[in-house]
């Protein structure tokens, strides 16, 4: 643990392991640095559906004929899919098809192959700037300044406890010298406080959140108290 190896990962560190896919998380390695929180987004194939109402009425009036593609099982996307179906009472009524990774899962949503799907918003960005694909709603709390016409879940009367689907944060191996993760802090610190950092990422759809170790393993903490009593409650771990 010499800091010549770090980790960037995310939230999936936490639902990986509350819907059993493996049994450790984030614990086992050194928390350094909480560097962005990302929404998710439903997308379409454009020309599918106009809006998130369109979906439903679909699946309503289709029930057991429509789909819902996620890049794999037990990810943050995947959650973030199941809280938006169980609060329009529709879950039962959608089938989910889960394709291991997010390349193959844009490859069936191009083709046509599925009705509906949902990722991290940099995820989505080029298929919907292309005009490929089409956003229909975005977890964040507010409109996106780059994606007016885009609703938010709330507005839509969505509301799911992990608003933000995505932390992201730079882990290091356990035990890894207090004096080393203090170096790479203030290294990325002054990164992501950069005014041309902030433009750049924003507009990719990664919101900056420059924080400490202690406050990413404080915050994943928590969302592992919403994240595992989410997927009781919803019985995904069975």
């Amino acid at each position: 643990p010499d800091g010549h190896t770090l980790l960037h990962h995310h939230t999936s560190f936490i639902t990986h392991k509350s819907f059993g896919v493996r049994d450790w998380a984030y614990e086992v390695y050194e928390p350094v640095a909480l560097l962005f929180e990302v929404p998710c987004v439903l997308f379409t194939k454009t020309g599918k559906y106009k809006t998130l109402e369109e979906w439903v009425d679909d699946v309503k009036a289709n029930p057991g004929k429509t789909s819902f593609a996620t890049s794999s099982l037990g990810g943050n996307a995947h959650l973030f899919a199941e809280q938006v179906m169980n609060e329009l009472g529709i879950r039962e009524m959608v089938n989910l098809a889960a394709y291991g990774a997010g390349g193959p899962m844009f490859t069936a949503m191009l083709g046509g192959e599925d009705n509906i799907s949902s990722a991290p918003l940099p995820q989505a960005m080029d298929h919907h700037n292309s005009g490929d694909m089409f956003i229909l709603a975005v977890g964040s709390d507010e409109r996106l300044p780059f994606l007016p016409e885009v609703p938010t879940l709330k507005e839509l009367g969505i509301e799911i406890p992990m608003s933000v689907a995505y932390r992201m944060g730079v882990w290091a191996p356990k035990n890894t010298p207090k004096e080393v993760v203090d170096y790479w802090y203030n290294v990325l610190e002054k990164v992501i406080s950069s005014e041309d950092f902030a433009k750049s990422s924003e507009s990719l759809g990664v919101f900056p959140k420059i924080r400490d170790g202690k406050y990413l393993f404080d915050i994943f903490e928590s969302d592992t108290r919403t994240i595992d009593e989410l997927v009781e409650k919803l019985e995904l771990n069975k």
